[in-house]
């Protein structure tokens, strides 16, 4: 197992894991967020909120996605964790 799991597959799944965080505090604050943020008569420190928290997001998604890498497995090895770790 650990054979499969590389560093940069780490990596990978730390970034993931980030992202997660990211968008479950989204969710969490986004009835918040529409109250206080949208419903609000707009300013600049409004554009800049938005402009910051959106741009962000969608900066660490598509860098995220542009740095994530495939797991190759040859046959053997995927016969071997499917008998292994998903069989049992």
């Amino acid at each position: 197992m650990l054979k499969l799991i590389s560093q940069s597959n780490l990596g990978c799944g730390f970034a993931l894991a980030g992202s997660i965080v990211v968008t479950y505090d989204w969710v969490l604050t986004l009835g918040q967020e529409v109250e206080l943020v949208w419903r609000q008569r707009w300013s600049l420190m409004t554009v800049l909120y938005l402009g910051v928290r959106y741009l962000g997001i969608i900066y660490a998604v598509l860098d995220m996605l542009s740095n994530v890498t495939t797991i190759s497995l040859t046959d053997t090895e995927w016969v071997w964790f499917f008998t292994n770790f998903l069989v049992h």
